[in-house]
């Protein structure tokens, strides 16, 4: 925030990371050391996605606006502003079908679902942030698990046993800083192995219809222990960014497919389960400068937005 004897004007937000469904809640500083020209403050909530081939033309670019609020936080008498030293709390409601925020940079393909929060008095008087936001999320009470089961013959084809392969997860969703801890049920001397692969799957939905696929290896690992735990820090600069959503013409995924390794003298096919993982975006903490300058605000009105309802001003 400024520390300088000038007039401004800085969006205070509780956090900058957020679920659909949830409130959006902050206040706007207001500084004014003259009065100033200016019919209103307005307060805008936007979101789009868009997604590019890399190398391709125009044509193979999608884009899309997910929302869009404007809301009025106050109207100045006679089209000017007094100086002096305002707050004007708000909170705005995130509708619970919107998509969660994220940033895909490869080389096949460039795409984002980016949410922008700005508030706007004058053209020197105007500050902004970027949101984080998570999709609303209902998942069962359980664990997060997968089982199958194979007839295991001898090489003459005939039953010898039958392996049951379950996999399992604590739970469902994680962000970049957590450890998903897996276990790992019906490893025999049959199957004495499982093969993990941690994957990333991308689709893009082109102009014409038409999808795109990129499936990408994050990680894997041959093991016959257990439980498995896969430390999420390891792929913190991607996993940050590259969270799991689903927009209009783009999609991001997460899956661990865990592959039983039968031992050679038990040929045919392995059994196979699959685990889908929602990666969300970390908490960001908001960051605001200390005011070192003499500050003495008034509270204005509160303003509550909900697009399925009127905006409300209330005295907080």
């Amino acid at each position: 925030m400024e520390n300088s004897n000038r007039s401004f004007i800085y969006l205070n937000l509780h956090s900058l990371t957020y679920s659909a469904g949830d409130y959006l809640k902050g206040e706007v500083y207001l500084k004014l050391i003259t009065s100033t020209e200016a019919e209103s403050i307005i307060l805008k909530f936007t979101g789009f996605e868009s997604a590019k081939l890399n190398n391709t033309s125009t044509d193979q670019e999608s884009k899309s606006e997910l929302v869009s609020y404007e809301i009025t936080l106050h109207k100045w008498d006679n089209s000017r502003a007094k100086a002096g030293d305002y707050i004007f709390p708000f909170e705005i409601f995130l509708n619970s079908n919107l998509p969660s925020s994220t940033l895909l940079i490869l080389d096949e393909l460039t795409a984002q679902i980016v949410y922008n929060l700005e508030v706007k008095m004058t053209d020197e008087l105007s500050s902004s942030d970027i949101i984080s936001l998570k999709s609303q999320q209902d998942f069962p009470s359980g664990p997060n698990r997968s089982d199958t089961s194979i007839d295991v013959k001898s090489c003459f084809c005939i039953k010898r046993s039958t392996i049951d392969l379950e996999a399992k997860a604590s739970k469902f969703s994680y962000t970049c800083h957590e450890i998903i801890k897996l276990s790992i049920i019906g490893m025999c001397p049959l199957m004495p192995k499982v093969k993990l692969a941690f994957s990333r799957s991308i689709m893009m939905t082109k102009p014409n219809g038409e999808a795109h696929m990129i499936k990408s290896l994050i990680y894997e690992q041959e093991t016959s222990e257990e439980n498995i735990d896969i430390d999420l820090m390891k792929f913190e600069d991607r996993l940050k960014v590259q969270c799991t959503s689903k927009g209009k013409c783009i999609s991001c995924s997460y899956s661990i497919t865990i592959t039983g390794l039968l031992n050679a003298m038990c040929p045919g096919e392995e059994p196979e389960v699959l685990l889908w993982i929602f990666i969300n975006p970390p908490y960001k903490a908001p960051s605001m400068s200390r005011l070192s300058l003499q500050w003495r605000p008034v509270y204005m009105n509160g303003v509550h937005y909900n697009d399925s309802i009127n905006i409300s001003d209330d005295s907080w």
